[in-house]
């Protein structure tokens, strides 16, 4: 019953919902869920945001191809954190004019140096 009480809310309440939740989270969960669902995940409607603390580099990795590189343009939010191999991970996630709207982006622990010179 929950389930289908939850199918049955507006396309509009359910982008409320994913405001609150990280990009990867939202593919995991609705991705493959019914035609409805991965219809919200490709409409231009949809804002993501992208928290990469907390995730492992296959996560990371899946991050990149599955979900940042297809929805550049949806993409409002980056929270990147310090890597140990960062310099790796910078080149996963290339920042370009594609990005049309981001707003924001945070980048935690990161030396000035290290964006100037793109070394760990």
């Amino acid at each position: 019953k929950l389930i289908n009480s939850f199918e049955n809310l507006s396309n509009e309440l359910l982008y409320e919902i994913f405001d609150y939740l990280d990009a990867y989270a939202i593919y995991k969960v609705f991705s493959n869920l019914n035609t409805r669902f991965q219809a919200l995940l490709a409409s231009s409607s949809l804002r993501l945001k992208i928290d990469l603390r907390f995730h492992s580099q296959d996560i990371l990795q899946y991050c990149s191809t599955h979900i940042v590189t297809p929805n550049k343009d949806k993409i409002i939010s980056i929270i990147w954190p310090y890597f140990y191999d960062y310099e790796s991970n910078f080149t996963l996630f290339n920042i370009d004019s594609s990005f049309n709207r981001l707003d924001s982006l945070t980048l935690r622990d990161i030396e000035s140096n290290q964006l100037i010179k793109g070394e760990p």
